[in-house]
């Protein structure tokens, strides 16, 4: 798979997650506060997180035979940390770029509303996700259009 492909795919995986994730918590918000459940499970994601998750490869990629050499709790927490810098600087770069941050958090733990120290499990969570991803990516061979099959 080629750098491009493997950006999109990235890109791709990344947002497929949040709708997810976004979807299952709004869901468990609603029950929380007793508001009703919109059972369309609409999430709202921002455009600005495609390039995100996309060069999460690159970043991914620079990193993996380091990260693979230690156990997988201090991985987790390590590609977690990742996502708490990255999420923060481009957050902060948004803010400075279009005027605001899209994700601005203002309920749970969060620092100047960049990132939530309460869903790190959640984002360990997609570190784990994103490391059998990123084994599946570079172990996918296809076979190019002008090879004889």
């Amino acid at each position: 798979m080629r750098p491009l492909s493997k950006i999109i795919a990235f890109a791709g995986f990344g947002i497929f997650v949040e709708v997810v994730f976004r979807a299952f918590t709004n869901t468990l918000e609603a029950l929380y506060f007793g508001q009703p459940v919109d059972y369309t499970f609409r999430t709202k994601i921002y455009f600005w997180m495609i390039p995100i998750y996309g060069l999460s490869y690159f970043l991914l990629n620079a990193s993996y035979n380091k990260l693979s050499q230690l156990p997988l709790l201090l991985q987790l927490l390590t590609i977690t940390a990742g996502i708490f810098v990255i999420e923060y600087a481009t957050g902060f770069a948004l803010q400075h770029i279009i005027g605001q941050c899209p994700w601005h958090y203002k309920i749970g733990y969060h620092l100047h509303g960049l990132i939530r120290f309460d869903y790190a499990p959640a984002w360990m969570l997609f570190a784990y996700l994103l490391l059998a991803f990123y084994r599946w990516v570079n172990a996918v061979k296809f076979v190019e259009e002008n090879a004889i099959v």
